[in-house]
């Protein structure tokens, strides 16, 4: 399972889990949502990340699910074989998993133009000074106030439905 990788992002480079996707062994991938980031880069500049040609190799061979996070667009970027979804579950042994991203209890979820506005002036501050703003952002209490929230939110929501929620976006 992996969650947040922000292709076309600046702010984060695909290279380390590129060597994680090709060094490890697992029956299936789980996308859990903001794979991409559409906000902050043209559908053109990530398909030439090279996450996406593996993850269309990947996909070939395992069963490849993408959960939709509120940056990521529902195209068949990664190819047909990737099925999107919005959540995921399954069973291990004796406990049951459910995978989602998070952005779903979030008022603005992925509708707050300002929200995006932020976001590109977070880029563009990271891309000129090499200062990445929501880093000390998340550091903030009230931050922290509001994300423990919104958990709660969601594990309200799925209470008692699963042993473990595997959540992306905070």
């Amino acid at each position: 399972i992996t969650s947040d990788v922000h292709i076309g992002d600046p702010r984060f480079n695909t290279s380390d889990i590129i060597k994680t996707l090709q060094k490890e062994e697992y029956d299936r991938l789980i996308l859990n949502g903001d794979i991409i980031d559409i906000w902050l880069a043209d559908i053109e500049t990530i398909k030439n990340d090279p996450l996406v040609d593996i993850i269309k190799n990947i996909s070939k061979t395992k069963e490849v699910y993408w959960v939709l996070g509120n940056h990521d667009t529902d195209s068949d970027l990664f190819g047909d074989k990737v099925e999107r979804v919005d959540k995921v579950a399954f069973f291990h042994n004796e406990y049951s998993f459910l995978v989602v991203h998070g952005h779903e209890v979030y008022p603005n979820k992925n509708n707050g133009w300002w929200t995006r506005i932020l976001a590109k002036v977070s880029s563009k501050i990271y891309q000129w000074f090499g200062l990445n703003i929501q880093y000390f952002l998340r550091k903030t209490s009230l931050y922290k106030r509001k994300s423990m929230r919104m958990r709660m939110k969601l594990l309200n929501k799925y209470d008692g439905k699963y042993t473990y929620i595997i959540m992306g976006h905070t």
